[in-house]
């Protein structure tokens, strides 16, 4: 599987097509299931997909479950990794 972004030198790259985007401004409350997607706005709730990108304008209040995760902006919550070689974390107030 090919990952939807990569990180070079703190620039990310995105290198594959995005499934959802939640804009800026907008908030979203309740469950999200999808493959890939990036959040700017607000999010509260639960999010499963496989890929996962907080922006630093983005924030997240709820439990995220993921392969892969990278946040710059605020998570609080549980996260819980699909691959088992990675631990379980608890996320609190990023920023």
């Amino acid at each position: 599987m090919h990952s939807l972004f990569k990180i070079r030198k703190r620039k990310i790259i995105l290198t594959e097509n995005i499934n959802t985007i939640i804009g800026e401004g907008t908030i979203i409350e309740g469950i999200i299931k999808t493959d890939s997607i990036i959040i700017e706005g607000r999010v509260v709730g639960e999010i499963y997909a496989d890929e996962i990108y907080i922006k630093e304008e983005g924030h997240v209040d709820g439990n995220i479950e993921s392969k892969m995760i990278l946040v710059e902006g605020i998570f609080n919550g549980t996260y819980k990794s699909q691959n088992k070689e990675q631990n379980n974390r608890q996320y609190q107030a990023a920023h």
